[in-house]
């Protein structure tokens, strides 16, 4: 395969999501750009700041402590916790709650992408020509996990920075987005254990839907609240004018009695 077919190959999961979310959500094409800009703009801060956390004594060690707390803290911390800033700048405002999940499943996935075609130059170097076949295998299931771990998660990290704004902080949005990176990234390290780390995944893809759930019906609730307030306030004006309408109708009777 061409190097530049692999590389276009590498980003070929953020312009499906792309697609399929302009045909089917409408997103506008504008906040999907911006949102896949915002994404590429991660990438700086968190490999400055990775390539110094890498230098940390006791994250050298092989133990699968270490490791795991390696993985929360180089792969789940600094990465999602970059996409959350760079999060605060989609327009919330100017987006319903669907969309501006969906644009922070962009961001996440053009950040994601971007990374594995890094991951496929940095190991096509080092990889001899028997070896290079093994590079596009493992091309192919980055494709399938870790751009959906990185979409995953930056849905699930907009829903926290929603919340925030919605000045109604969702928690558990905030603990399981680095938390179940980490573990993928760390069962993702062990042949014998990659299959929790498709586990992982769902329980990703689940979390993002409560999440998304519970946030939609507190809008609805707050939807619904003005409305009650003004039926109230409708009653109340009506009430007086009801009253005088049955005095006068009494006042009639009486008369003609």
């Amino acid at each position: 395969m061409n190097i530049y077919a692999a590389l276009a190959l590498c980003f070929a999961p953020l312009l499906i999501i792309f697609l399929s979310i302009r045909c089917f959500a409408h997103v506008g094409i504008i906040a999907m750009l911006y949102a896949a800009l915002l994404g590429l703009l991660a990438v700086a801060p968190i490999s400055i700041l990775q390539f110094y956390v890498a230098d940390i004594s006791f994250l050298q060690s092989d133990h699968w402590i270490t490791q795991l707390l390696r993985a929360i803290l180089f792969n789940g911390l600094i990465e999602e916790g970059f996409k959350m800033v760079v999060m605060l700048l989609l327009p919330s405002k100017r987006l319903s709650l669907g969309k501006f999940f969906l644009c922070a499943c962009i961001c996440g996935m053009s950040l994601g992408c971007f990374e594995s075609a890094i991951y496929f130059l940095q190991h096509l170097q080092q990889a001899n020509t028997i070896g290079a076949h093994l590079i596009y295998v493992q091309l192919f299931e980055r494709m399938f996990t870790s751009d959906a771990v990185h979409a995953l998660c930056a849905g699930l990290g907009g829903l926290f920075i929603r919340s925030i704004k919605r000045m109604r902080i969702d928690i558990a949005a905030l603990l399981f987005t680095p938390l179940l990176h980490g573990l993928y990234d760390f069962f993702a390290l062990y042949d014998d254990f990659k299959r929790f780390s498709v586990a992982a995944i769902l329980f990703l893809a689940v979390q993002c839907r409560i999440s998304y759930r519970i946030q939609a019906e507190e809008k609805e609730k707050a939807d619904i609240r003005p409305q009650l307030k003004n039926t109230e306030e409708k009653e109340k004006a009506e009430k007086p004018i009801k009253k005088i309408t049955e005095r006068k109708t009494q006042n009639r009777i009486r008369k003609k009695t």
